[in-house]
């Protein structure tokens, strides 16, 4: 496995952990920087971008890929249901 598909694994497992524990409250908020840091990129607090792979990709797009509703407010992502 390369040092990226790694990076992946662990994020991917990283994930599910937290999904797993918070089962409870069936919401989870993740902050934008921890989000874009655990993808291996910078975040940008102003733009609310994140800069990795060679592209940069705004905060929404990333919590939406990760099935979320950004909050651009607070800058975070809001996965699961209220």
């Amino acid at each position: 496995m390369t040092l990226g598909g790694a990076r992946i694994g662990m994020v991917v497992i990283g994930g599910l952990a937290l999904l797993i524990t918070s089962c409870a409250s069936d919401k989870t908020k993740l902050n934008a920087s921890t989000m874009c840091q655990a993808n291996g990129g910078t975040y940008d607090t102003g733009a609310q971008t994140c800069s990795y792979m060679a592209s940069t990709r705004s905060a929404r797009q990333i919590c939406e890929a990760h099935g979320g509703y950004y909050n651009q407010g607070g800058q975070v992502c809001e996965v699961g249901r209220e």
